[in-house]
């Protein structure tokens, strides 16, 4: 039987996944919003999924998903 171990949200916002796309992560703008998601992609590195349910993503949210994700 599947077992949820955890779930992962973001604020909608296009500009999110822009800022990844086009390599802004670490300007003074976004740095504190990026700096955010430290926690949560070490421990996504540790519990590695067996699956992703990414439910009705914008194309550009999935490829910045993915770019973060990335090892």
């Amino acid at each position: 039987m599947a077992k949820i171990t955890a779930s992962v949200f973001t604020s909608h916002v296009p500009a999110i996944g822009a800022a990844l796309d086009l390599g802004k992560t670490h300007e003074a703008y976004w740095q504190p919003l990026f700096a955010g998601y430290d926690y949560g992609k070490q421990w996504m590195k540790d519990n590695k999924p067996d699956v992703i349910f990414l439910p009705k993503l914008a194309p550009l949210t999935v490829k910045a998903f993915n770019k973060w994700l990335a090892p």
